[in-house]
């Protein structure tokens, strides 16, 4: 007996003698289809059109189904769910990055990479951005520990500064413009500012302080009103 026409799959055209054979069946373009709602799949697309943008100078936008078809999809995949696994920071931004920096797809997903793309990011956002996300990141802590979150600098203790310095969650601007955290900073032992010290490089940061006025005044201000010293 042929298979009923009816019961095609609409992803890889396989017919199938039954409905409920069909319903069972899975292929690469289904399963495809059925992640395309999720939050990772969305943030793949997006950056696999920027990519051909970018490359191509396009003004065309790649779509969903030429995105499905590619076979790139599991790369940008891969790549999103890094971005979502280790809180990257501008996940755009970081696309248009190692896109301009020509690095290979396969190895957007590096830690070295966008280790070299957050240092970067850091010596150039603005203050305003960098203070938004570092008082996030203390209103996390404080909301854990029951307490104020401008007390941050005081109580965090080094491990924490440590890993939020590392993370890009605490910028240089708010460790550089404030009392408390030149106070935080010198109490990290030699160690911890090996660790950290690429992303708080002294010589560079003193030159921005020193030229970036404006900026510094903002992130002096902002501190003032919230109570960091």
């Amino acid at each position: 007996m042929k298979p009923n026409t009816l019961n095609k799959c609409e992803f890889c055209d396989k017919q199938f003698k039954s409905e409920r054979t069909l319903l069972a069946h899975t292929c690469r373009l289904k399963i495809r289809e059925q992640s395309r709602s999720d939050p990772e799949t969305k943030l793949a697309l997006l950056a696999y059109q920027r990519f051909y943008q970018l490359t191509q100078g396009s003004p065309n936008i790649k779509t969903w189904e030429q995105f499905s078809n590619s076979s790139y999809y599991a790369g940008f995949v891969r790549f999103a769910r890094y971005v979502k696994t280790n809180n990257v920071i501008n996940p755009m931004l970081f696309v248009d990055w190692v896109i301009k920096k020509q690095v290979k797809l396969t190895n957007w997903c590096s830690d070295r990479v966008y280790e070299e793309y957050l240092v970067d990011l850091l010596t150039k956002e603005s203050a305003e951005a960098a203070v938004e996300r570092g008082f996030l990141a203390m209103q996390e802590w404080a909301d854990k520990f029951d307490t104020s979150f401008n007390q941050y600098f005081y109580h965090a203790g080094n491990h924490r500064l440590v890993r939020d310095i590392s993370l890009g969650s605490i910028s240089p601007w708010l460790l550089y413009a404030t009392e408390t955290g030149r106070d935080a900073l010198d109490k990290l032992d030699e160690s911890q500012i090996a660790y950290v010290i690429k992303y708080i490089e002294p010589d560079v940061w003193q030159n921005k302080i020193r030229n970036d006025v404006e900026e510094l005044e903002y992130v002096r201000n902002a501190c003032e009103v919230a109570g960091i010293k």
